[in-house]
């Protein structure tokens, strides 16, 4: 059975519950809101309304007027599973090989800190400033550029 990730403390309003199995039950105070359910807010509700939902950390989560709100184990405490996470390195790289993006991701290079100027399919270029929390000045030619319908840049 799915575990607990909160309880109706307060509301004003309409609002429902949609059950892992799809069905739909109105939402009463005290009810517990089970993982993998939604909490929708009834389409005549105004932004005035709202439902409170205490969660296991003792926090609370606020729903107002139409919106929906799916509870998953991201509001839970609890920890996440072994099969939820990626921990290992060894993990994180068969995963990558499975997908096929090991060795694009091996390709990569970074420059942090490097000026690096680029060109684009026209003639402008565009310079990069070095990271280094200072301002910079940024300016291009784009306004005084006249751009031709056959440059390429309307496909």
């Amino acid at each position: 059975m799915p575990s607990v990730i909160g309880k109706i403390i307060s509301f004003e309003g309409a609002f429902s519950i949609k059950g892992l199995d799809g069905s739909v039950r109105k939402a009463l105070l005290g009810d517990n809101i089970y993982e993998g359910e939604v909490l929708i807010g009834d389409k005549n509700n105004t932004p005035l309304n709202n439902i409170e939902i205490s969660i296991s950390d003792a926090s609370t989560i606020v729903i107002r007027g139409q919106e929906k709100q799916l509870f998953d184990a991201s509001l839970a405490t609890r920890e996440f599973t072994k099969e939820e996470t990626i921990t290992q390195k060894d993990s994180i790289e068969a995963m990558l090989e499975a997908s096929g993006d090991l060795e694009e991701i091996q390709e990569l290079e970074t420059a942090a800190g490097e000026e690096v100027v680029t060109e684009s399919s026209g003639t402008a270029e565009a310079a990069f400033a070095e990271l280094n929390n200072a301002s910079v000045n940024v300016s291009a030619d784009l306004r005084q550029r006249a751009f031709d319908a056959n440059d390429g840049f309307n496909n």
